[in-house]
């Protein structure tokens, strides 16, 4: 779907995965990496536009696995994840809201995308946001117009949503995966096991 009723993503893979040792883009799950798993989920919930963040060292290896997308570098990764974010304003002026996601939530289910993004066409106003068990997690969608004034000395995305008052629509999946962020090993060797 395209035009303003349209939600795009913007899928935040700039990061070096200092602490599993490697940039989380790459992690595999049974032979298949973390950026193309994300992706492949976003497209069959309905995404059909899409931008991915990486570091310079990463570009060439996500353009060659996401030829319909927009791939932006961050020269500054080290900066944090608020600063990819930024980075991914300009790219969704005729989409109603912005899907931000990190790539090191893998574990994510379709039916969790399609849910919130069915919410957010409904809801164009307001910020949606998954909650399991009472915690909230990842992704969330942020109104389009929102999105586009994130204060640039904000710091952090979560600081900046505060300032900009938006209203939040938080929705109750059953989706653990939401609250699962790939940090080590042991981390991804559990969710392996359970994938298989």
């Amino acid at each position: 779907m395209s035009g303003r009723s349209s939600i795009g993503a913007l899928i935040l893979a700039a990061g070096s995965g200092t602490r599993i040792g490697t940039p989380k883009l790459a992690l595999t799950i049974n032979g298949i990496d973390f950026l193309t798993l994300i992706r492949s989920k976003l497209r069959a919930a309905g995404i059909d536009r899409m931008s991915v963040i990486v570091s310079e060292e990463y570009f060439q290896w996500a353009q060659d696995r996401c030829l319909e997308d927009t791939i932006i570098v961050n020269t500054h990764p080290e900066r944090g994840m608020y600063s990819s974010v930024l980075l991914g304003r300009n790219s969704f002026s005729d989409c109603s809201g912005v899907l931000i996601n990190p790539v090191d939530y893998p574990a994510i289910q379709e039916t969790t995308y399609s849910k919130l993004i069915e919410l957010a066409r409904s809801n164009p106003k307001q910020m949606i946001k998954p909650v399991y068990q009472g915690r909230s997690g990842h992704p969330i969608i942020i109104p389009t117009p929102i999105f586009q004034t994130l204060l640039l000395d904000a710091g952090r995305l979560d600081l900046a949503l505060r300032n900009s008052r938006v209203d939040t629509l938080p929705i109750e999946v059953n989706d653990p995966g939401i609250l699962l962020n790939i940090n080590d090993r042991d981390t991804l060797d559990r969710l392996t096991s359970s994938m298989i």
